[in-house]
């Protein structure tokens, strides 16, 4: 038990010393560099304040990402139109209005984000690795987490007075102007992948994604302008919106943490220490002797512990013993 508490702690000093996490965005067939050495380590910094030379970076600690592909999935959720107003939602509050499933469609509730990617190590090996949230991928020293996605959206932008389109890429998410309107336009995230049904059924998914309004006046407001799938138009403000192309990127973390072995390892003598103490037979016997009188203190730990089997060894070695 004890020596699981050593490790720990020293597995937490490597940590705090050496860890490296950092972040990275993968586009398909778009080759990413990382690097598992970092110069900002709490060692690193240590060194660099004794004056003693740190590199910028090392080519053995050099990973290559490739992504192969990065898959949505998404249940059908229940869609309900919660009331703006603040007597409607009192009212609903209270129980005197009742909850009603939108007559609009859906929700997208998240089901799975999958990347499968193409890892190349610092010795020149390739690894095929697959990681989804919660499914990270490990070898050798580096890890890598599944924390979300980034989408762009190519949109075609028309004028009302004919003029030419105008083509802007826009990131879901974040707001963007379009020239002579006022106010902002934000898409929200782009719905593609698979689709599982409530009766069971599965389908694939149309690009589509829901543009929303953003008044100058207002910024925290959004005001829905409506659903735009891939090759359709949607007009808004005087413009019409025409969706014509998308990418879609993983986001992943990836981790060096030096001291996640001696913790698991700390962990499993630690749960060894409670299983052994647990079940084990532990005595401590304290004798004390007062004229013509000894005491006997027997305290015990564990399951298979048995004051009595000490009491009669007692006896047993000493007739005139009496307890």
């Amino acid at each position: 038990y004890h020596v699981g508490i050593i490790l720990a702690i020293a597995g937490f000093f490597l940590t705090a010393l050496f860890a490296v996490e950092k972040e990275v965005i993968l586009y398909p067939d778009k080759p990413e560099t990382i690097s598992l050495y970092s110069r900002d380590t709490r060692w690193n910094k240590f060194l660099a304040d004794l004056s003693i030379d740190v590199p910028e970076e090392s080519r053995d600690d050099e990973y290559i990402l490739t992504l192969r592909e990065f898959r949505t999935e998404y249940y059908q959720g229940l869609k309900v139109d919660y009331p703006k107003d603040k007597i409607e939602r009192l009212l609903l509050g209270i129980g005197v209005n009742k909850i009603e499933p939108s007559e609009k469609g859906f929700l997208y509730m998240p089901k799975m984000w999958l990347t499968r990617l193409e890892v190349k190590k610092p010795d020149g090996e390739a690894l095929d690795a697959e990681l989804w949230v919660n499914k990270p991928f490990r070898t050798g020293a580096l890890t890598l987490y599944q924390m979300g996605y980034e989408q762009k959206v190519k949109l075609k932008v028309f004028r009302s007075d004919g003029a030419e389109g105008e083509v802007i890429d826009v990131e879901a998410r974040v707001p963007f102007k379009v020239t002579d309107v006022e106010g902002k336009f934000v898409l929200g995230s782009l719905k593609l992948g698979k689709l599982f049904r409530r009766n069971g059924g599965m389908e694939t998914i149309t690009p589509v994604t829901t543009l929303y309004y953003i008044p100058d006046e207002n910024p925290s407001e959004r005001e829905v302008i409506g659903d735009l799938e891939i090759g359709a138009d949607l007009e808004a403000k005087g413009v019409t919106f025409e969706f014509t192309d998308y990418k879609e990127a993983s986001y992943l973390s990836y981790r060096k943490d030096p001291g996640v072995w001696l913790v698991g390892l700390a962990c499993l003598f630690v749960f060894l220490g409670l299983f052994v103490r647990s079940l084990g037979a532990w005595y401590r016997i304290q004798c004390a002797v007062e004229s013509n009188t000894s005491y006997v203190l027997i305290s015990t730990r564990g399951i298979l512990a048995d004051k009595r089997r000490i009491i009669r060894k007692l006896k047993s070695n000493n007739k005139e013993l009496q307890v």
